[in-house]
């Protein structure tokens, strides 16, 4: 205990004295409570528009369509100066929400109005996204990365647990017109926390030399070439296609099993502590296991999650102690993947990796979705969590052979 002291609180004690990972991890959050505060508001203004939850669901297939084509625009982040990405994108956000503020109080807002507005936010979401991944490795360090991946994570989760349960509460306080409002400001004050951070003179851009085709082809010669980073991907895509299904289901395997209309809420809670525990176990886990062996226990804890689920008779302390050890899987594995990648990825090339990446879990998560669906006329969801919990198992087995990522962190 006294050597994970000396070692990893000393990475920790430097992180949070860095000016630079300071004004990125507050700008990170500020924007993350405005993203989803945004969503929520988004949300119910068109249903207030529309009477529709079929209209409703059509924002999220406009987000999941434009970030398919941030593979291409990902070659900015690498090429441009990073804190200007970021500013102009947390900038422009905030500028569309300012439009959008003065049409709905002057009663003028319609469906269109906000589908071109969610277009125009999940653009700038795209292009700042990887900007933000890309600018972690010009102010950390290498021996720096998991601490921070860590940090940022378990921050996520805090607002995650949160936000989500005041979000509707504040936007019914202070109405949508007030939830606009302090949108606006967090991401006004997002991107200038942004500019206060320090970039060395010696990182150079070379933003005359764009060109989107070759670009993103470049990275996806990177992913094929480094045997590390195709195993963490393809890892990451099987794994994806069997988790996504039982995120997409859960409410109504809640529903089935009578776990009554506080069910889902306490799920999510519980997921979301989870992720938390599981941020905080990683900084000392790393230290005694190769990184095989850490999404092998990340596996572990996703399947016995969904065995537990699969249970005919469910109370809420087993759904909500599957929901934790889940969290505490996704938070394990996720980590030490982004952690992977941000250290073996080229630094001209961290942008278009992470999107790769992001696309990649899109990719199988409709896939799961729908062989879980060709599968749910015939099995209850019960056994088919069951099922995907024992294939999860089979992967984590599957991830402790991988020679490739037999190796420290």
């Amino acid at each position: 205990m006294g050597l994970w002291r000396t070692k990893e609180e000393r990475i920790l004690v430097k992180l949070f004295r860095n000016k630079n990972f300071n004004y990125f991890i507050s700008s990170l959050m500020i924007s993350a409570i405005g993203d989803i505060v945004d969503d929520v508001a988004f949300m119910q203004l068109v249903y207030i528009l529309t009477n529709s939850t079929v209209l409703s669901g059509y924002i999220f297939i406009v987000k999941i369509i434009i970030t398919f084509l941030g593979i291409f625009m990902s070659s900015i982040a690498d090429k441009w100066n990073k804190k200007k990405i970021i500013f102009f994108s947390s900038f422009s956000q905030a500028m569309v929400l300012a439009i959008i503020y003065f049409i709905y109080v002057n009663n003028k807002l319609n469906f269109i109005v906000i589908i071109i507005a969610m277009i125009l936010q999940t653009i700038f979401y795209t292009i700042s996204a990887p900007a933000k991944n890309a600018l972690i490795s010009e102010i950390l360090c290498d021996n720096e990365i998991v601490e921070a991946r860590s940090f940022i994570n378990i921050s996520h989760k805090f607002i995650e647990l949160f936000s989500y349960l005041i979000s509707g509460t504040i936007i019914g306080v202070i109405g949508i017109g007030g939830a606009l409002l302090c949108d606006i400001v967090t991401f006004i004050i997002s991107g200038v926390l942004i500019c206060k951070i320090f970039i060395p003179n010696k990182i150079t851009h070379n933003g005359n030399k764009l060109n989107f085709i070759e670009d993103t082809y470049d990275g996806l010669k990177i992913v094929f070439k480094s045997k590390i980073i195709f195993i963490i991907m393809s890892i990451t895509f099987v794994a994806n296609m069997l988790v996504t299904p039982t995120e997409s289901f859960i409410n109504i395997y809640l529903q089935n099993n009578n776990a009554g209309n506080i069910g889902y809420s306490l799920y999510m809670f519980s997921i979301s502590v989870g992720g938390i525990i599981g941020g905080f176990a990683i900084l000392y886990l790393k230290k005694y296991f190769k990184i095989n062996i850490l999404m092998m226990i990340g596996f572990i804890c996703g399947g016995m999650g969904l065995i537990l689920l699969s249970f005919e008779e469910t109370t809420k302390i087993i759904y909500c102690f599957a929901a934790l050890i889940n969290g505490i899987s996704f938070s394990l594995v996720s980590v030490t993947n982004s952690s992977v990648l941000q250290l073996n990825a080229p630094k001209e090339m961290i942008g278009r990796v992470f999107s790769l990446f992001k696309c990649i879990s899109f990719v199988a998560g409709p896939l799961g979705i729908w062989l879980v669906g060709q599968f749910g006329e015939m099995y209850s969801l019960n056994n088919i969590f069951g099922i995907i919990g024992i294939l999860l198992l089979i992967l984590a087995l599957a991830v402790s052979r991988f020679s490739i990522i037999k190796k420290k962190l």
